[in-house]
């Protein structure tokens, strides 16, 4: 399959043949992803992780992160409107990490990830899904660290296209795979959800 160029961009699609669009759709594949900085995201205010950041001394690269504890389990936060063409099934993370000064090689961080689908009338204060997690380690402090995949997790609540979903990421020093005494630095989470090709109408 390949892009058609006939068909215009999907800002200004009104009236263009929707069989032309849904292939279009379909060579940018199924699984898209949202990509959520460090920036953007709101340390809880119990056992929430340290919002800062650093200028890396060689180039003067500027990074935002979240600090989060060896020994305390600490969890930020962040609030997603799901696109419209999500199918409402479970999503997948991978998060963007370096490790503090002292951490060494092969130490172990476990990342977690757990969200709650909410809309009109639903009580804010919800509990959130079962968590998915994954283990990463360290390679050199100073480098850029990405981990695999968590497993499917699943929203809470009635997850569907178009609705706000509340995601708190953590990290779990008490996990038997965290081993690393140090800070980890969260600096990025890259969520993938599959799109449900329908065409949305208009409101």
């Amino acid at each position: 399959m390949t892009w058609n160029p006939n068909v215009p961009a999907l800002a200004n699609t009104i009236g263009a043949d929707v069989p032309d669009i849904e292939e279009n759709l379909a060579c940018l594949g199924p699984y898209p992803k949202l990509i959520v900085p460090a920036g953007s995201m709101l340390p809880r205010v119990t056992n929430g992780a340290e919002a800062t950041q650093e200028e890396y001394t060689t180039n003067d690269v500027m990074v935002e992160y979240l600090l989060f504890d060896g020994t305390t389990k600490e969890y930020a936060t962040f609030n997603l409107t799901m696109p419209l063409n999500w199918d409402a099934g479970t999503i997948k993370a991978k998060f963007k990490w370096d490790a503090a000064t002292g951490a060494s090689a092969a130490d172990g961080v476990r990342w977690g990830i757990q969200g709650v689908s909410l809309t009109d009338d639903d009580a804010i204060d919800a509990a959130a899904g079962t968590a998915q997690e994954v283990t990463d380690a360290v390679i050199a402090v100073g480098d850029m660290h990405e981990t695999s995949a968590t497993g499917a997790c699943t929203i809470a609540g009635s997850p569907a296209a178009g609705h706000m979903v509340h995601f708190v990421v953590y990290r779990d020093p008490t996990h038997a795979d965290d081993d690393m005494a140090e800070d980890a630095k969260l600096i990025e989470v890259v969520i993938q959800y599959k799109i449900n090709t329908a065409i949305e109408t208009s409101w």
